[in-house]
């Protein structure tokens, strides 16, 4: 008996050694087979031995198996020369005994096979000794010292044995295995309660034969909150192409807004629409907004069981594919968890354009474009590039290291880790063997954060000159919970500086306590007391802005430090000893004519000037005017106010709204210009007890006293005070009237509200109606105290130590909320 389809091994049992010793079934004469047999006879059915079933049951009766479905079931073939081929369902043991010890054998059972069957190569190959015995006939087949022997009967081979034993049990061998799946049987009730499976998911066919016929989705995250503060993403891919649109959010509920504009961008880009859209069972995607939208595009919604992500296997395994992608993008490159976002993206666009075999090899970008994408520019991610700048100064450097975040079309994505900025560029160098070395440049990784874009720009000469530098928000620092300690104790909050914001909101937790009845006062009885603990913390918003914290006014600080040492370093300007005056010595008066890029510095100087330091605001004005022949002298005066600068950087201005008041302050130096002799106005307004303007600038009329450049500053200040004043009531805002004031001239004082010279009678006028209508009240002001003194002078003609507070510039500081509006 043969097991599979070893055709080639099979040899027939019924063959004897010696070719005259075979008898012919077919003619009944001897020396050869039927397949040779050359008589016409047919075979008559007394000649079968099959058919003669009480032979067939004498003969083998003791060899029959008891039950089939005590046999393990397995899948075969008996192959019988040349073309009969017969299935096997069954295998086991038989015992066999002869008049020695018994031997066990392999067998297989046939449905439909009438008698029971050995193969002799079959035995020899399993390693049995089979002899035949030239003097009788007969075969002994053995194994060791076990064995059984033969006899011929109406020439056939008959085995004279017994069977021992049934065939093994495989139930009673599954069970005693411990129900192991090595010996498993059909329909184990334990195996039934206790390995019970989901059941497998078939491959299913594609359901539609139309780009955007069916649309995949699925968000996956949370993941670490990367550099542009992204938590998600969110995939939507095209069952026919795989093409595959993603969209990096910050909350999942971004998903209507992502969905819809993915349909919007499909539908124009390919001409055809979005027909059926298959997600889970998320909240995002079963929204009120989410459900009318998809009605009204005639959407059809398909929503799969809960716990069966299977159904929903080419959103989850494209989430996989690129999650696997990015792990490797950053480990190769060494770069942050952070820096997912650039990676997700730039894998998904990859992996459009590589062959599926989803689509028969074919790119999801050329079967949803139907045109073959071009990826010469693909190059590997996070590779260092050095990007070129343009220059004016023929020794700066051409170009800055930076990193490769994404490939477009037409260019490259750069991040700029020094400076916290993307940039978009196609003038680069790329070297795809190295990474950025954050340690040799001192970045630390965690400090990667509000990127600002910037697209490369070409250098075309623009109709003017000069132009203002740009409003970055990356410029200003604004800090939260570091510049507010929390205490680990009650001891540290005794010796906090915010000692009263503590107090207060322990008061307020103990009055809540005792408002929810959450404890009750007891005596002691002497037994030991359970000590308890004061916990301190902040609470903060999502973006860990500080949220609350009781009786704490709203204040602000604003800062222009990264951008003072960026502008410094830009012109190689160091540190050196503590500048605390602007300018010491005035404006320097060394006249000879320079290269040095004056105008520049000053554009970057009269930035901060205008935004966050009022103190310098005097000194800018005055060199700008020197912008038109540039020298020596205004360039170290410059250098002087950038050092000044430098060594003030952590000075914040600070924003608060602690009174309903407005204070205008006005100054002016007289005949400070040694030129033509004009005047200094100098203005500073406050309003809710916060900065809100001011301006030094050359008057455009000549005074003839220092009375009239006083009121003619005066008066400047009084107008700007009533715009503001105009624009708070647009926003249905009020400020206390009447405005105050302060100026440090008596006689101009006299002039605002007495008769005076013809010539300046116009601007009194206009002053003395604001006074008669409550508007503006003008009070005296000493000199050492008038903040815009500082506006009208350099040098050491002012007392800078005694005004900078009252500028509302402090050094460090704390933040109580969140800058809403940056600069």
């Amino acid at each position: 008996m043969n097991f599979g389809n070893d055709q080639k091994n099979f040899q027939n049992p019924f063959v004897r050694n010696r070719q005259k010793d075979l008898k012919c079934t077919k003619c009944q004469k001897f020396g050869h087979v039927a397949s040779n047999c050359r008589s016409t006879t047919k075979i008559s059915n007394n000649s079968n031995p099959f058919t003669n079933k009480t032979d067939s049951e004498n003969y083998y009766s003791n060899c029959v198996m008891s039950k089939v479905d005590e046999l393990l079931k397995i899948t075969g073939y008996l192959i019988l020369e040349p073309i009969i081929t017969l299935p096997i369902t069954h295998c086991g043991i038989l015992n066999l005994k002869n008049s020695g010890p018994e031997f066990s054998i392999k067998v297989f059972f046939i449905p439909g096979f009438q008698s029971n069957c050995i193969s002799l190569s079959k035995l020899k190959k399993d390693g049995y000794s089979v002899n035949y015995s030239n003097s009788n006939g007969n075969w002994t087949i053995s194994n060791g010292d076990d064995g059984v022997t033969t006899t011929n009967v109406d020439g056939l081979t008959i085995i004279n044995c017994n069977a021992v034993s049934k065939i093994f049990r495989p139930a009673l061998l599954h069970r005693r295995f411990g129900h192991s799946s090595k010996f498993s049987i059909e329909n184990c009730e334990i195996c039934l309660l206790n390995k019970m499976k989901k059941r497998s998911f078939n491959k299913c066919p594609a359901t539609t034969d139309d780009i955007l016929g069916r649309i995949f989705s699925d968000i996956c995250g949370p993941l670490v909150t990367s550099t542009e503060d992204f938590k998600y993403f969110i995939t939507f891919i095209d069952e026919k192409s795989r093409f595959c649109g993603i969209f990096t959010i910050r909350d999942r509920s971004e998903a209507f807004r992502c969905f819809k504009q993915f349909v919007d961008w499909a539908e124009t880009q390919t001409g055809k629409r979005v027909k059926s859209l298959l997600t889970d069972n998320a909240k995002e995607y079963r929204s009120e907004k989410f459900e009318n939208f998809c009605l009204a595009k005639g959407i059809e919604r398909i929503e799969i069981p809960p716990h069966t992500p299977q159904q929903n296997g080419i959103a989850e395994r494209k989430n996989q594919s690129l999650l696997s992608m990015v792990r490797c993008m950053l480990s190769e490159k060494q770069l942050p968890m952070t820096f997912w976002s650039y990676a997700v993206r730039e894998a998904n666009r990859i992996l459009n354009r590589i062959p599926s075999k989803a689509t028969n090899m074919l790119m999801p970008y050329e079967i949803f474009y139907n045109r073959k994408p071009n990826v010469d520019n693909i190059r590997v991610f996070g590779s260092l590039v050095y990007k070129h700048i343009p220059s004016s100064n023929k020794l700066q450097p051409r170009a800055v290291p930076q990193i490769l975040v994404g490939t477009l079309e037409k260019g490259y994505k750069l991040l700029d880790p020094k400076h916290n900025k993307i940039s978009i560029s196609r003038n680069v160098k790329i070297l795809e063997d190295r990474c950025f070395d954050f340690k040799k440049h001192e970045i630390e990784i965690e400090n990667i954060q509000n990127l600002e874009i910037s697209i490369e720009e070409d250098n075309v000469k623009e109709d003017h000159e000069y132009s203002k530098p740009a409003m970055k928000f990356s410029n200003f620092s604004v800090k939260s919970k570091a510049a507010f300690p929390v205490p680990d104790s009650f001891e540290e909050v005794m010796n906090s500086d915010y000692k009263q914001y503590w107090l207060d909101a322990m008061s307020d937790e103990y009055q809540a306590l005792i408002k929810h009845d959450v404890f009750e006062v007891v005596e002691s009885d002497q037994r030991k007391l359970l000590t308890t603990k004061w916990v301190f913390n902040l609470k903060l918003t999502d973006d860990n802005a500080i949220k609350a914290i009781t009786n704490v006014d709203h204040v602000f600080y604003l800062n222009q430090e990264p951008y003072i040492k960026s502008l410094a370093e830009k012109f190689n300007i160091c540190a050196g000893s503590k500048e605390m005056i602007p300018l010491p010595s005035g404006i320097l008066v060394d006249e000879s004519p320079t290269e040095k890029p004056i105008r520049e510095l000053i554009g970057g100087l009269n930035y901060v000037a205008h935004w966050t330091r009022p103190d310098i605001c005097a000194a800018v004005n005055l060199l700008s005017r020197k912008m038109h022949h540039p020298t020596k002298g205004a360039w170290k005066s410059c250098v002087q106010i950038l050092r000044y600068l430098l060594s003030t950087s952590d000075w914040k201005l600070k924003l608060e709204g602690k009174n309903e008041e407005c204070e205008v302050y006005a100054d002016a130096d007289f005949a400070t210009d040694k030129e033509s002799r004009a005047s200094q106005s100098g203005i500073f307004i406050k309003i809710f007890g916060s900065p809100i303007a001011w301006s030094s600038n050359k008057q455009k009329c000549k005074s003839t006293s220092s009375s009239e450049a006083e009121l003619i500053a005066a008066s400047k200040a009084i107008k700007e005070a009533t715009g503001f004043r105009n624009i708070l009531n647009e926003v249905n805002e009020s400020i206390k009237l009447p405005m105050t004031l302060f100026e440090d001239n008596k006689n101009c004082l006299h002039y605002l509200k007495n008769l005076c010279p013809k010539h300046i009678d116009i601007d009194r006028k206009y002053n003395e109606d604001q006074i008669l209508r409550g508007i503006i009240k003008p009070i005296y002001l000493e000199s050492s105290k008038q903040l815009a003194d500082i506006l009208t002078k350099v040098g050491g003609r002012i007392n800078y130590k005694n005004l900078i507070p009252h500028l509302c510039l402090v050094k460090g500081g704390m933040l109580d909320d969140r800058l809403s509006i940056p600069r």
